[in-house]
């Protein structure tokens, strides 16, 4: 069913230079799926890639085993005249990199709300098995669900593999998988990851929500590396003095170098933030009038 889909747009597809494109349909809405989705493909940049292949397949197949809504949801994986596709739920909203970039650093209570969604759908991955290894700001995303944000995680298609290196906001075929500034040090040095991998990932994510800063900044990819793997972990109290004693101990061990030291759960993790920053109910993310009017809202 779904290949009517793409044939309708995959000529779009093909004009766009990007690695995959989203696209919204409304057109077609074949029984058991919702009216609309979001359609994405692999460009033919790395359509002929085995690996590039590869990886968009294991993103779809890593997605849809997930059933928690803090992931976004994928109904279903396809080839439509030799281009993968992925059929997604459409999402209304921002990513979080957009919202640091406008309002980092943000507050304890505010922070604590979005990682727990974050929390949420990470945990479920986790249990399966499933690594991300990719996590940062631009892949989380705020979605707006009536008077309040649902937290998602996009893009479950990071392998394992090294590739050379380039510091880009954007994973690319042909560098190594992930961010360099959110890489755990493990990742870095081309070991072995684990779920503890992503959690020192979502550790950089928290650092920059709770500072408007990254923990280890540099201009090429060399720099970084170098200070993730031998830096001493910066305080946030540095960058914020309002922080309590209480953050900077928590990112002490959140980006700890050795696993075994670091929290061994994202629930653990979750916990000990809420701890760490005074809190102890649950806050609801509310949209304000002025996210609702922002110039940089989009579409996923």
């Amino acid at each position: 069913h779904l290949t009517r889909i793409a044939a309708a747009i995959t000529a779009a597809a093909h004009c766009l230079p990007a690695e995959a494109q989203e696209f919204r349909s409304d057109d077609v809405h074949p029984e058991g799926y919702p009216t609309v989705m979001a359609v994405k493909f692999m460009s033919e940049a790395v359509d002929g890639a085995p690996s590039g292949r590869a990886r968009f397949e294991r993103e779809a197949k890593s997605a849809a085993r997930l059933r928690t809504p803090h992931v976004v949801r994928t109904y279903d994986y396809g080839v439509d005249d030799g281009t993968p596709f992925l059929a997604m739920e459409l999402l209304e909203g921002e990513s979080l990199e957009a919202k640091l970039r406008r309002e980092a650093p943000l507050s304890l209570p505010v922070t604590a709300a979005i990682f727990r969604q974050i929390a949420k759908g990470l945990s479920e991955a986790h249990d399966l098995g499933i690594v991300h290894r990719d996590l940062k700001p631009a892949n989380i995303f705020m979605a707006r669900a009536a008077s309040e944000e649902v937290v998602k995680i996009l893009d479950f298609g990071i392998a394992k593999e090294t590739r050379d290196l380039i510091v880009d906001d954007e994973t690319k075929s042909g560098v190594l998988l992930g961010s360099p500034h959110h890489m755990s040090p493990e990742q870095a040095r081309g070991g072995r990851v684990d779920a503890r991998s992503d959690l020192w990932s979502l550790g950089v994510v928290l650092f920059r929500m709770v500072t408007g800063e990254k923990p280890f900044a540099g201009t090429n990819v060399g720099d970084i590396i170098a200070k993730i793997c031998a830096d001493a972990i910066p305080r946030p109290s540095a960058f914020v003095p309002s922080l309590p004693a209480s953050i900077d101990e928590f990112f002490n061990r959140a980006l700890a170098r050795n696993p075994a030291v670091r929290f061994q759960s994202v629930q653990e993790m979750s916990a000990m933030f809420d701890r760490a920053a005074g809190l102890e109910a649950e806050v609801t993310l509310t949209k304000p009038f002025a996210y609702m009017l922002d110039a940089a809202n989009c579409s996923y």
